[in-house]
């Protein structure tokens, strides 16, 4: 996991992908962290397709769009331990709604 800030100099030369927005203990603000899926071109399809896929389903779930996203990380889960992570969030968001 890496921030926005190592993410952006990491440059076109890999893979990343959005995880979530956290705020640091000891810190005010947010920080924006990334997961590095491996170096640009080295990345198969399937493993790009499901980062797409979850950072439609992290947008929709920003967007309080719980069953939606809900809906796109069940077909992910079994093989994305932060989609099983983020689906868990929006099932409890479905079921009691922030």
């Amino acid at each position: 996991m890496v921030t926005g800030l190592t993410e952006a100099a990491l440059s076109d030369g890999y893979e990343t992908r959005q995880l979530d927005t956290i705020v640091v203990k000891g810190a005010t603000e947010t920080t924006v962290v990334y997961e590095v899926l491996g170096r640009a071109g080295e990345v198969s399809e399937e493993a790009l397709q499901r980062a797409r896929d979850y950072e439609k389903a992290l947008n929709l779930y920003r967007a309080r769009e719980f069953v939606a996203a809900t809906t796109l990380l069940e077909l992910i889960a079994d093989k994305d331990p932060p989609a099983t992570a983020l689906l868990g969030r929006c099932r409890q968001s479905v079921a009691t709604p922030p």
